[in-house]
Order: C-alpha cells, then structure tokens, then sequence
C-alpha cells in the first residue's frame, strides 16, 4: 500500500437482487392491467313486465282452485242432535223394538235371558256378553227424533266402567223395582234398576244407561257412585247411543239420548221384559 493511498473500509459485497421477471410464471410481457368491472344495468321495465305476467298468472289459478276444485265444506258438527245435520231427514229406523224374542244361553256366566230377534249378540269367554240393537227412533236430550241404538252388556265385575271414569254417575229419574220372571233358588225374586246419566254428559235430561242395581233404589238427582255399581256381578245394563251422522254403523260412543225415551212403552217395555226374562243359575 503506498503512502498517499486512504485507507478506506473495505467494500462490502453487495447482495444481488433477484428478478421478479425471472422467478414468476406470470407472462409480464403480456401483462394488461385489471379493468374496471362493469355494472349490470337493472332492467326495471323487463323486471315489472314479468312480475305482472305472474300475478295475472296468480289470480288465474286461485280461481280455478276456489270454483273447479276446491270442494263443498263439511256442514257437519259435533252436536248431537243429528236432526239438525240432515236437515230433519231420519236415516232409516224401526219406530219400536220388536217383542219377537231368541233366547240367549251362556255357559260361562251360567245364565239365561231372551233378547228382541233382531238385535246381534256375541260373547267374549268369561269377561262379556254384548248385544247390540238395530237403528231404532229415539229422542234426544231436546225431546226431538233420533237415530239410536242400545247396547246391552253383561260383564264380569273385574272389566273396566267406562262411564265413571271422571267421576260419580247422577240418577236422572227415580229407580224401579222390577220382579224376574222365573227366578232360581240362587237368584233373588226382584231388583232395582236405576237409570244414570255420566259426569261426561252436559245435558241435565240425557240418559246414558240403565243399570241393575240390585237392593240399591236411587232418587232422582242423587249420586251414584261405581262402588254401587261394582258390587252387582255380573255387572247388567242398557246403554243407549246417538248414532253419528245419518246412520248407525257401530257404537259411537255419542250419548245424547233423552230421559223422555223411557216413557216410551214401545222402548221401555221391551228392555223391561229383556231384564226380566234374566235367569242366574
């Protein structure tokens, strides 16, 4: 190094930068800047066009379905006077139950009883006999004509009372005391039968069943509890059923029955003769 020579700081090696160009895969070359995105015009006259076009289309097809298809409405209610429903039209019914008689024999119940010939009766073993009338002309709880049926049951005191499930049944007139026509030595020579109406029944003159009660006479008004009715076996009753609609298909389970239908000979007196005709043995 000579005399006049500057030390000076060694120079620094400077880093080479890389090429952008070079390490891309982009085509700079062709590179075009990004241009502005066009905005889509709204067409408002094509748009209100098409929205006309379907509310026309709308109202079209609401009225095919109001006039072509849509069909009547259901004028039925639940109420149970069905004379209303038809217009005062009665579906087909005897005017009276027969007094032509079978006689019914159960060896599981060991007894005996004579029922209108007409009417259907089936037994289920040891727990029920059931026989179910034809469509007979009733009253209801108005006193107007009805189509009905009675249902006539015989069951053990283990089955199910199905009308005390919400409670104390009410006497709706005072009980009777009827005489068997032949009785056995194991069977007694008279009992009541007490006619009730359900807690389930709103109207004060609706007979749901007349049940026999043995040594047990209710008052009209009183409480009749199922402990009564449960000490009675086999447990025996009429109960009596509006028929739905126009027609009696199968027990509907509808009360609305009269307490006037029992004042009703051409009813009562065949349902009397039925209980009557009852032989234990």
């Amino acid at each position: 190094m000579g005399e006049n020579e500057e030390l000076l700081p060694p120079e620094q090696p400077t880093e080479a930068q890389p090429d952008k160009q070079a390490d891309s895969s982009a085509d700079y070359a062709d590179y075009q800047p990004p241009q502005k995105q066009r905005k889509l015009k709204v067409n408002w006259r094509k748009l209100g066009m098409v929205g006309g076009v379907f509310v026309i289309l709308t109202v079209i097809a609401g009225g095919v379905y109001w006039f072509v298809i849509k069909k009547e409405p259901n004028t039925q209610t639940t109420d149970t006077n069905q004379t209303e429903q038809t217009g005062g039209q009665l579906a087909p019914a005897a005017d009276q139950i027969t007094t032509k008689t079978k006689h019914y024999v159960s060896q599981n119940f060991r007894l005996e009883f004579d029922y209108p010939e007409d009417w259907t009766a089936s037994e289920d073993n040891a727990e029920a006999i059931t026989v179910l009338s034809t469509d007979l002309k009733l009253k209801d709880a108005a006193g107007k004509d009805v189509v009905g049926q009675v249902y006539f049951r015989i069951r053990s005191h283990t089955q199910k009372l199905e009308g005390f499930d919400s409670g104390n049944a009410t006497a709706v007139r005072n009980s009777e005391k009827i005489s068997y026509t032949k009785p056995t030595e194991v069977q007694r020579d008279s009992t009541y039968i007490s006619f009730l109406r359900y807690s389930t029944s709103t109207e004060a003159n609706t007979l749901d069943a007349v049940y026999i009660t043995g040594d047990l006479g209710y008052q009209k008004d009183q409480d009749v509890p199922k402990l009564d009715i449960e000490k009675v076996d086999p447990i025996i009753s009429f109960e009596l059923y509006l028929c739905p609609n126009s027609g009696c298909e199968e027990v509907s389970g509808v009360s609305g029955i009269g307490v006037s239908t029992w004042d009703n000979p051409s009813v009562s007196g065949p349902l009397t003769n039925m209980l009557k005709s009852l032989t234990i043995n």
